[in-house]
């Protein structure tokens, strides 16, 4: 699951947004580059349209979901444990 939030964590964002100590989205260009990036660390092609709003994807979906992420901040990205990936 870490080579998943290494890959998600290395991604350029685009916007996000936290409350009250909660993440509520994070976003990346839904482009081919990314999609690939995504695709190789073991995301399927199924849960990027999942994660697929407008032209980004929200990778904060997809690393709570199916990343083993329990905790993000924008300066440490998404982690397990409090432990960077």
């Amino acid at each position: 699951m870490d080579d998943k939030l290494k890959v998600i964590n290395s991604l350029e964002v685009v916007d996000l947004s936290t409350s009250a100590g909660e993440c509520e989205y994070v976003l990346v260009e839904d482009n081919e580059q990314n999609r690939r990036a995504l695709l190789e660390c073991g995301f399927s092609k199924e849960q990027l349209l999942e994660s697929k709003m407008d032209e980004v994807l929200d990778v904060a979906y997809l690393a709570f979901s199916y990343g083993g992420s329990d905790w993000f901040t924008p300066t440490n990205g998404f982690v397990v444990d409090g432990k960077s990936a």
